[in-house]
């Protein structure tokens, strides 16, 4: 299962629109197997960046990680159907850089997938065991106010 869904690529395309991404032999007709492939390269790009401080697959899935997943999927589906990347399809090209940016950030330890439990951590099982966790400094993701 990938961390995305078809409805997640389309989002609020209309169906000429998503066709021109999906639809690679002409016939008018999305091609069977294309959105799955793409989101399962995303989906694996994702986790070989997040499998050292992370247990992956996630399950559930955080929004940040559907999201970031979405961004790769639609960049694979993109590059293999040929985009401006200094025109109209500008976005795509930069959604997908700054998920990659966000995942190396993850990786590094420098940010983090906020609600999912990274590898070593241990949930506290009762209010006193709680207060003996270390947790480390919190990591904002975007600017804050001129913060983070």
């Amino acid at each position: 299962m990938g961390y995305c869904e078809r409805d997640d690529l389309r989002g609020g395309r209309p169906e000429h629109a998503w066709l021109h991404w999906v639809d690679l032999d002409g016939d008018g007709l999305e091609d069977s197997g294309v959105v799955d492939r793409v989101i399962r390269e995303a989906t694996a790009t994702v986790d070989s960046y997040l499998a050292t401080r992370y247990p992956v697959p996630f399950s559930p899935v955080p929004d940040i990680i559907r999201d970031t997943t979405r961004k790769i999927a639609f960049w694979n589906l993109a590059t293999g159907r040929g985009f401006d990347g200094e025109g109209a399809d500008k976005n795509i090209l930069l959604d997908y850089q700054a998920a990659l940016a966000w995942l190396k950030s993850v990786s590094k330890g420098e940010a983090v997938v906020p609600g999912a439990t990274s590898l070593g951590a241990t949930a506290p099982t009762s209010p006193e065991t709680a207060a003996e966790l270390v947790c480390p400094t919190p990591t904002f993701v975007g600017r804050l106010g001129g913060y983070g």
